[in-house]
């Protein structure tokens, strides 16, 4: 299979050649996963409280259960073989919290993805179809889709139940060559607003910019011991630790001072409330600022409306605010995770600090593809550059270290 498939984003286009399942950008810079982002406006994960000892005892507001997925997986076998070059409508599998549509190809088929600010446009070139193709309403993820015949080939036209945003997140496209399991070639599409961009960074990527003389601060990685935090895809307290671990190294490389609330999995202290305490009160001077990293949940029942990172501040510092939305902007620049916002929030962590402080939440455990995202390496250091990128773009030139 060759495929070629334009990916626009806000300066430039990148264009991606695939055959036999291998990805590659403009410079030959070898892709693994190709898309843009997905921007959509969900209720409030969480709301400003008072005396709010955990991000995790947020309380939603009234917050509608996630409407039910009747899950229809696709089959993967026993496909015909396509002779000649007609083809038929796509095989779609919907799951939970994502849609997967298979377009199944004649041999070296060549094609052209396009991403519109409301779903898809693929072109398949030498292709036909016998009669035009189209179905409303096929999942929570996608609206509609339609198959028309041109002059050159065939059009597919995808309608997604929400905005495309343009930061490679929202969406994976594989390219299947024949005899894996099929004698035909297969364009795989799957779409979740929560898909994040998991391609791996290249090392040129990680350097910062040197920190100032002296710059030194605080680093959360949230839970650990007795306490596990939220437990999902993955176990919030080693995630956290995970993170703050790279983010630690990418400071240190840049000439930072970085001191951890933990280094291993231990607490503070036995008693919550004190632990939280404990860790808040490390952000004074001569700190400089003070970050927390923290992974998401919601309950069941209400799993498939989390996804996406979140960034909270509180008034303890005139500075935080600007600090979290250093932060998120970092942070969804390198992931094109959904963007959940930057919001106000009494956390203990935060308001027992006295330098600017934010704690940012990286993603839901509790949902089924954003726990994919918090399982995989290259998003995890994808959120560690967003991170150390925020710190360092928030301190700004060497003579304005935070006070």
């Amino acid at each position: 299979m060759v495929f070629f498939a334009d990916f626009l984003t806000k300066n430039r286009t990148w264009h991606a050649l695939v055959g036999y399942g291998a990805y590659f950008r403009k410079h030959s810079r070898v892709l693994v996963l190709c898309g843009t982002t997905l921007a959509l406006t969900l209720p409030c994960a969480a709301l400003a409280q008072d005396l709010v000892d955990d991000p995790n005892q947020i309380v939603l507001p009234n917050e509608p259960v996630a409407p039910p997925v009747v899950v229809k997986p696709l089959s993967w076998k026993n496909i015909p073989e396509i002779l000649g070059n007609q083809i038929s409508a796509p095989r779609v599998g919907v799951y939970a919290g994502y849609t997967r549509l298979v377009f199944d190809l004649p041999k070296d088929t060549l094609l052209k993805v396009t991403p519109q600010s409301s779903g898809f446009s693929l072109e398949l070139i030498g292709v036909k179809l016998a009669h035009n193709l189209s179905e409303e309403k096929t999942s929570n993820e996608l609206s509609s889709w339609k198959m028309e015949n041109t002059s050159s080939g065939v059009v597919a036209t995808l309608k997604t139940a929400y905005p495309i945003r343009d930061n490679n997140g929202g969406y994976k496209v594989l390219a299947i060559p024949h005899g894996i399991d099929s004698p035909n070639d297969r364009l795989v599409l799957d779409m979740s607003p929560a898909f994040a961009n998991r391609t791996p960074l290249a090392l040129e990527q990680m350097a910062l910019e040197p920190f100032p003389t002296g710059f030194q601060m605080v680093l959360d990685p949230g839970h650990g011991g007795n306490d596990p935090g939220a437990i999902g895809a993955v176990i919030e307290k080693e995630t956290t630790l995970k993170v703050a671990l790279m983010v630690r190294d990418l400071l240190k490389a840049a000439g930072a001072t970085v001191n951890m609330t933990r280094v291993d999995d231990q607490i503070l202290s036995n008693d919550k409330v004190t632990d939280l305490k404990m860790r808040g009160q490390m952000g004074k001077a001569p700190q400089n600022l003070y970050v927390s990293v923290h992974v998401n949940s919601l309950k069941k029942s209400n799993a498939l409306r989390g996804y996406g990172l979140e960034t909270f501040w509180y008034s303890n510092n005139v500075e935080s605010k600007h600090l979290a939305e250093s932060l998120n902007t970092e942070m969804l620049n390198l992931t094109g995770s959904f963007a959940r916002g930057v919001r106000n929030a009494n956390l203990a962590v935060l308001r027992n600090s006295e330098v600017p402080a934010s704690l940012v939440e990286i993603g839901f455990t509790s949902h089924p593809v954003d726990g994919e995202n918090l399982r995989n390496d290259a998003y995890l250091e994808r959120i560690a550059l967003g991170i150390a990128r925020g710190i360092r773009n928030f301190i700004g030139i060497p003579s304005e270290l935070p006070k």
